[in-house]
């Protein structure tokens, strides 16, 4: 019997930096586990939020969700 490997979209979330009003806007994207990994080097805050998808935003071409 031969396993195959799949890729696992995870969706994640992150904060961005506050601006002058003290305010910070929060992205969401489902991402691959490369582009999970890139980010987390970025971006320490970033956390998973319990959802899978079908497909990397960024693989994709597609960018974050402002939510």
């Amino acid at each position: 019997m031969k396993l195959v490997q799949v890729e696992t979209f995870v969706t994640v979330r992150w904060e961005a930096e506050r601006d002058s009003k003290g305010e910070a806007d929060t992205f969401e994207a489902t991402l691959c586990l490369r582009h999970r990994k890139e980010l987390a080097e970025w971006i320490p805050s970033i956390q998973g939020c319990y959802k899978h998808g079908e497909s990397c935003d960024y693989c994709e071409g597609r960018g974050p969700r402002k939510i």
